[in-house]
């Protein structure tokens, strides 16, 4: 592997006619890699694609056991398949897709169906950034499919039937999700970063939000806030009829607050709707909890023109999409879910499904990360 770095960078005919200057050299390459002379020297000048059959020679069994070693066969043992993966590391062996598909059904291809009306660009790449980083692990790679702007089901319809992939990931969830239920009346695996309220249980990975919501009000009211307005996502969102749910369970008298759901707060809402429901109806309560930062900048600026100040006459926590706060205030509140950790969730899950199906699906609750300092981790 070192001569082959070192000669990357030169021509390859000249190095090839000072091989005898530098054989020395050579063979103490070719102990390295452990492979007769001839195999070796064909390897380094990559005039011989590496096979299984060279894993099995370089690691000391039969290529049976290599195969089953590549394809996380249970029955190897652990020592051997350190064994075989060090001989693959050691040869930059990778094993041809196209090969494998062919033989096994698998693609080795994750799907990621991208949602087109997220409003943050930083949501989608955290969370692709988690996945990406803990599917090669395992030898799998993610291709993103946007939805098809006719149909729901389009995009996925497509992926199954051409099967281009092993299993999908979703996000944006609704309480009945099409998309799920013809996944499940499918049996296709996936995940969604997301829950629905479809009977079939299915793996998922989902933010807090009761945790969030107890969390939340509890620091506005030992700020003082003791009329607080808890601002819910639109009705159709799963997210929405949980959080509404926690709203109507929460004891007042405990909480010494008055607690106001306000539905139907669409992420994508305008900085001037923001401003003026500030001014118009937000200007009776003193605590504020958004879901969602997209709103902060814009409530700040109607109680600022009504004379109220963020951090003194009026409070806000707030739900955030990843670990940065930078663009808000020290006087508010965050709550910051982790999308880069959800992202490595979302592929453990999907992984496991297609280790075995018959296992119970993966479902995780993502706890919030409360005041992270202001950094950014994920450029």
């Amino acid at each position: 592997m070192l001569l082959k770095t070192l000669v990357s960078h030169y021509d390859i005919d000249y190095i090839k006619s000072r091989l005898q200057v530098k054989i020395n050299f050579l063979q103490c390459n070719i102990s390295y890699l452990g492979l007769p002379l001839q195999s070796a020297i064909d390897y380094i000048w990559d005039m011989k694609n590496i096979t299984i059959k060279d894993v099995a020679q370089l690691a000391g069994v039969s290529t049976a056991t290599v195969s089953r070693a590549l394809n996380r066969d249970p029955s190897v043992k652990a020592e051997t398949q350190q064994m075989i993966e060090d001989a693959c590391t050691r040869l930059g062996y990778s094993s041809d897709r196209a090969a494998r598909r062919l033989r096994t059904g698998e693609t080795r291809v994750i799907a990621f169906l991208m949602h087109r009306e997220d409003p943050s660009d930083k949501f989608l790449r955290q969370l692709l950034l988690g996945l990406t980083d803990r599917l090669i692990l395992d030898d799998y790679h993610l291709i993103i499919i946007p939805e098809q702007e006719i149909s729901e089901l389009g995009s996925i319809e497509y992926l199954s039937k051409s099967r281009t992939c092993d299993g999908v990931i979703l996000t944006h969830t609704k309480q009945s999700d099409m998309r799920v239920q013809w996944l499940i009346n499918q049996q296709f695996p996936f995940i969604t970063h997301g829950q629905t309220a479809l009977m079939n249980p299915h793996a998922y990975v989902d933010y807090d939000h009761e945790t969030f919501l107890d969390e939340s009000v509890a620091l506005l009211r030992d700020e003082g806030a003791t009329k607080i307005a808890i601002l819910l996502p639109p009705n159709d969102r799963f997210d929405s009829q949980v959080m509404m749910t926690k709203v109507r369970s929460m004891d007042e008298s405990i909480i010494a607050s008055e607690i106001t759901a306000i539905d139907n707060f669409p992420p994508d809402m305008t900085s001037a709707d923001l401003t003026a429901w500030a001014i118009q109806t937000g200007k009776q309560f003193d605590g504020i909890v958004c879901y969602t930062d997209n709103f902060v900048n814009g409530l700040t600026n109607g109680f600022h023109e009504i004379k109220r100040e963020v951090g003194y006459t009026v409070h806000i926590a707030t739900g955030v999409h990843g670990m940065t706060r930078s663009h808000l205030t020290t006087d508010v509140h965050t709550f910051h879910q982790d999308l880069y950790e959800d992202g490595k969730l979302l592929a453990e899950g999907i992984i496991a499904q297609l280790r075995d199906s018959s296992q119970q699906p993966m479902q995780i609750l993502s706890k919030a990360k409360v005041n992270h300092p202001s950094l950014e981790v994920l450029l």
